[in-house]
């Protein structure tokens, strides 16, 4: 304890020689009595340190305090040094403080010490009991010892032969699992070299892949730009369509009237040379009614020449002279059905008897109607090939273009495929009155493009 003491004292004191230097006092810029006065103030600060009461560090620290305000000259230097002197002192009272309750703790850590010296007496004093007790057991246990050892040994042999046959299996059993061990790699090395082969023709195959798909993109990109030219295309053949066929609806309503005109003008020209072969039949006969009756006239003049007839024969004569000149006369004033129903023309109202040219000039209008109307009917004969031909060809360009569509879904998976189906023709169009050359000529491109990107991709699937 003492040393203890004696240690703990020179630390203070070493701490207070700290705490000078610490301080920076110099003692060459300060006269003898603020030297004094130091010094008397640092010996109270030390006797404070070493007293055990905190009443007399008080003390003294009131004593130091009084000296020093006692004893400190008032001058024109001596404020700042008194208040250097007043924190140095107070920092010196802060550390003794706290310096006391270290020695308190202290105090109370010795006696918590010695209560536990004292508990461990008695602990020793048990144990030492104990041992006494243990050592009786001993002598006890040092008999049965010598009746154990026999027993020890034939365990040991024993063991030694039981550890003898485990280690002959353990070694047969490492023996064992190092040759399916060794089995085992030489397997898993195989099927290493058999995934990194796969995994080489993988990587290779997905390069290919990416590369095809690359390829099908700008295809794809390629085939949605010509869906839109055919687009423009398709919207401007449907327009042109419509206003051919509009412009064919019309024609057929004018060549349906021109054929009702004909019709007509065939009625009337059957109706005309009906009724000129009737005036022309009428105008024979009534001319070769005259020229009998001229010839009768002559043989009756003749025969009055040469005899004078009798009052009865002339009478008689004149009886059939004046019937054969009836005759004539009621033919012609008979009403003609046939020219009631034909429109007349002045000159024929006017002249009595149509002549022979006005029936050939009719004959010929007639002839020429039959001419146009069989060219007209060749023409829609022809036209109506052609429709047919457009149909056929519509409908196996709409067959081509599903076909080509079902292969470009097949193609390109879940992209968006090429809607052609949405433009094929439909009925309406198909059995439509029109087909020019320009569709035509556009369906057979559009085929033929169809087919070079078909030939494309086989050729493609065969180089993969």
């Amino acid at each position: 304890m003492d040393n203890k003491n004696w240690l703990w004292r020179k630390r203070s004191s070493e701490k207070t020689i700290v705490a000078t230097n610490k301080f920076g006092i110099s003692v060459k810029g300060i006269d003898e009595e603020t030297c004094s006065n130091l010094a008397y103030a640092f010996i109270v600060v030390v006797v404070s340190f070493f007293s055990d009461s905190s009443m007399l560090g008080g003390n003294l620290h009131f004593s130091a305090s009084r000296f020093l305000t006692q004893n400190t000259p008032i001058g024109n230097g001596s404020g700042p040094v008194r208040r250097n002197l007043n924190e140095k002192l107070a920092s010196v009272l802060l550390d003794s403080h706290a310096k006391d309750d270290s020695i308190t703790e202290n105090e109370k850590s010795e006696q918590t010490i010695t209560a536990g010296q004292e508990k461990t007496e008695a602990e020793v004093d048990c144990v030492k009991k104990e041992l006494d007790g243990a050592l009786k057991q001993g002598i006890a246990a040092n008999e049965e010892l010598s009746h154990s050892d026999a027993a020890l040994k034939k365990c040991m042999q024993q063991l030694n032969s039981v550890r003898e046959e485990q280690e002959q299996k353990i070694h047969d059993a490492v023996m064992e699992a190092t040759i399916e061990f060794e089995r085992a790699q030489k397997t898993l090395e195989g099927k290493l070299m058999e995934t990194s082969k796969r995994l080489t023709n993988l990587a290779i195959e997905n390069t290919n892949l990416s590369n095809a798909l690359i390829l099908k993109g700008k295809l794809v990109e390629e085939l949605h730009k010509r869906e839109s030219q055919t687009l423009a295309e398709f919207n401007a053949l449907m327009a042109r369509l419509d206003s051919t066929e509009k412009e064919n609806a019309f024609l057929k309503y004018e060549f349906h009237m021109l054929q009702k005109e004909l019709e007509v003008r065939n009625e009337e020209l059957e109706y005309t040379r009906r009724s000129a072969d009737a005036s022309r039949r009428q105008h024979l006969e009534s001319v070769r009614k005259v020229t009998k009756i001229e010839a009768e006239c002559q043989r009756l003049r003749t025969l009055m020449r040469k005899r004078l007839p009798g009052p009865g024969s002339f009478s008689k004569i004149k009886s059939e002279v004046e019937m054969l000149g009836k005759e004539p006369m009621e033919l012609r004033r008979k009403p003609n059905l046939a020219r009631e129903l034909v429109i007349r023309d002045p000159i024929m109202e006017n002249s009595p008897e149509i002549p022979v040219k006005n029936f050939d000039f009719l004959i010929g209008q007639l002839h020429g109607k039959e001419e146009e109307n069989k060219a007209l009917r060749e023409m829609m004969t022809r036209k109506n090939a052609e429709l047919q031909s457009s149909r056929i060809m519509f409908s196996r360009t709409a067959s081509r273009l599903s076909q080509v569509e079902a292969q470009l879904v097949e193609l390109s998976g879940d992209q968006k495929s090429v809607k052609l189906a949405k433009h094929s023709p439909s009925s309406r169009e198909l059995y439509s009155p029109l087909a020019g050359s320009d569709t035509g000529l556009w369906a057979n491109a559009l085929i033929s493009e169809l087919e070079q990107f078909q030939r494309w991709e086989t050729q493609k699937s065969v180089r993969t």
